[in-house]
């Protein structure tokens, strides 16, 4: 099952197949909409991931600190 980010993505992307313009310009625009939704679901679902850890265990263990630094970052890149 698809989730509604990924469903409202998708509707997104077939929007953009089927709308003609001269300049393609909207057709960029939507794909763009689309990939960036994309991107904010995933980076949403790595914070979640390591948010659900427990405290003792993300609190000092390099991995999930970078894992969560990274998450972050790509958040910020795609809210911009």
């Amino acid at each position: 099952m698809k989730s509604s980010t990924e469903m409202l993505a998708s509707a997104l992307d077939k929007l953009s197949a089927e709308i003609q313009t001269d300049d393609g310009v909207v057709n960029a625009c939507l794909r763009e909409a689309a990939e960036r939704l994309r991107e904010l679901a995933s980076a949403g679902n790595e914070l979640l991931e390591c948010a659900a850890q427990p405290r003792w265990t993300r609190a000092d263990n390099p991995y999930y600190i970078r894992k969560a630094e990274q998450a972050v970052a790509r958040w910020k890149g795609v809210v911009k």
